[in-house]
């Protein structure tokens, strides 16, 4: 898959805000339009119809803005205010879940570089630490894996098999890391929950 310039996103560009934040990601060229889609699609675990779906329009509909090479104004909030949520909270969606290992170097990052350890992951091998992140925390994952299509990181696809070199050696994956925290800071209280009670769930089935 094609990705924008990574240069799009940059540091002193990113606020606090989540819509600000997101519009750093959204396309701007009509040539990225339908790369972004296909993301989005691949991120919320779902096919081109399910996308559209979410959104709340026809396949159709969403196939013409690929088409035309652009996202109508009116629809953009969605991407701003929801997207990122149902990313990180969906579950039980198999179509395209197996692509979430391309994300998981940027999120053991994300774990690295905050307090934010879920499962106490940092003290396991990194074996153990990938297979955690891969079957507990998919929407983090996806939500990181998005995030490197819309800055250029798409060559990092197998880079899980080497997690603990590529990440200190690589710095895109921090950047990644550090705009997935942004993203998420919003959803902190709810991130926190789930995860809590992933691990409440997995402790009674022991």
């Amino acid at each position: 898959m094609e990705s924008p310039d990574r240069n799009r996103v940059a540091d002193n560009d990113i606020t606090d805000d989540l819509s600000t934040l997101f519009a750093n990601l959204l396309p701007s060229r009509a040539d990225q339009v339908e790369v972004f889609l296909e993301s989005a699609a691949m991120a919320l675990r779902v096919s081109e119809a399910g996308l559209a779906r979410e959104i709340g329009i026809t396949r159709a509909t969403l196939s013409s803005w690929k088409s035309r090479g652009s996202i109508p104004s009116k629809h953009l909030p969605w991407f701003q205010r929801e997207f990122v949520e149902r990313v990180v909270f969906r579950r039980g969606q198999e179509q395209q879940a197996g692509m979430r290992h391309a994300g998981i170097p940027a999120a053991l990052e994300l774990f690295r570089q905050t307090e934010f350890d879920p499962f106490g992951i940092q003290p396991h091998l990194p074996g153990a630490r990938v297979n955690i992140c891969f079957d507990y925390l998919e929407g983090i994952a996806c939500l990181c894996l998005f995030v490197q299509h819309q800055i250029g990181m798409d060559y990092l696809v197998s880079a899980v098999d080497d997690v603990d070199s590529v990440i200190p050696r690589d710095p895109v994956i921090p950047a990644v890391a550090k705009v997935t925290t942004k993203l998420l800071r919003h959803l902190r209280h709810k991130v926190s929950q789930s995860v809590s009670q992933t691990f409440d769930a997995i402790e009674t089935m022991k």
